[in-house]
């Protein structure tokens, strides 16, 4: 009787020991399966577009493709910065241009076109003006007038030698053409830069 009690004791205690070792394969978590599902999770994956061109260039990796990007960036930002100074230096060498020459002042040109004119209506009036005191009073004027334009910025025409249309005014022949020499200037022209304002009067060799 007592080594049946005894037997039973040891096989129950045996039982419980093989029990507690078996591992649980129930809906109850094991503590790493917490652990894992306590932790954070990252999402580190690649975005969509970088895996898009990146798939265009296969031997390229995700960090090769990070500090090329880097690069680039940099590279696009001096060339950016690059671009826009020389931008600025264009606007400002064409303001530059655009302002020194003098057929860009309008007021200016206005100027000398009013001063050609009233030249033109002064040596018609000498024309009509029979005395000497009143031809000498009105060369004394266009003189005046000339010596305005001069200062203001035109050039004398009076060292050409040969004989332009554009030019020049022939007073001792009607027919002449361009190119015949230039024999004396009776009275300078005047232009601004290119611009002839006032034709030159000469006497051409016949």
């Amino acid at each position: 009787m007592k080594i049946n009690v005894l037997n039973r004791l040891v096989k129950w205690l045996f039982q419980s020991d093989l029990k507690e070792e078996e591992p649980c394969h129930g809906n109850v978590p094991t503590e790493q399966e917490r652990q894992e599902d306590n932790r954070l999770h990252i999402d580190d994956e690649m975005p969509v577009f970088l895996k898009e061109d990146i798939a265009k260039d296969s031997s390229r990796n995700w960090a090769d493709y990070v500090a090329s990007g880097q690069d680039t960036v940099g590279e696009d930002s001096g060339k950016a910065e690059e671009a826009s100074s020389k931008c600025i230096e264009s606007e400002q060498d064409h303001k530059h241009v655009s302002e020194s020459p003098l057929l860009d002042n309008k007021p200016l040109v206005k100027m000398f076109t009013e001063c050609s004119d009233l030249l033109r209506d002064l040596d018609r009036l000498v024309k009509d003006c029979k005395s000497e005191r009143e031809q000498n009073l009105l060369q004394m004027v266009r003189e005046k007038i000339c010596t305005a334009m001069i200062l203001s910025g035109g050039t004398s025409i009076d060292n050409d030698e040969s004989f332009d249309i554009i030019r020049h005014y022939s007073l001792n022949c009607d027919n002449a053409v361009n190119g015949m020499p230039i024999q004396e200037f009776v009275e300078a022209g005047i232009s601004l830069e290119e611009r002839v304002m006032v034709r030159a009067k000469v006497n051409v060799k016949i």
